[in-house]
């Protein structure tokens, strides 16, 4: 299953920047099972082990570490597969550097936008030069 069908938001107005930040992850119960869906199909995934192992579509592995930790990731129901997820500081530090970025390009927006109408007003003003 994909990670973003898996999380539960308490607020939905984060949705979209959930989808932004986990994308199309997929989740795998193990290793063996992540490496041959990241690597075995004709398209690269990024996929996340229930003990914290990410595969990068570049190929990268990172995470898990030697110590589990218990919460994480709870199943509520095997039959409906619907899984709760404990990740707030994870998902909260994603929101934060996401909205941050959304503010950037809004701003950005703005000069490029001001910049179009400045350039519009000297053409128009060479224009009537002539």
């Amino acid at each position: 299953p994909r990670l973003f069908d898996l999380i539960i938001p308490s607020n939905f107005s984060v949705t979209p920047a959930l989808f932004l930040a986990v994308g199309n992850t997929l989740v795998a119960p193990d290793m063996d099972t992540a490496t041959r869906w990241a690597y075995e199909s004709s398209k690269r995934w990024r996929v996340v082990t229930l003990n914290g192992n990410l595969i990068e579509t570049t190929g990268t592995m990172s995470g898990g570490g030697k110590t589990a930790r218990s919460g994480g990731m709870r199943i509520a129901n095997s039959r409906t597969k619907s899984v709760a997820l404990a990740l707030e500081d994870n998902v909260e530090s994603h929101l934060e550097r996401i909205e941050g970025e959304a503010q950037q390009a809004q701003n950005l927006l703005q000069e490029c936008r001001k910049r179009r109408l400045d350039i519009k007003s000297e053409i128009r003003a060479l224009i009537k030069s002539k």
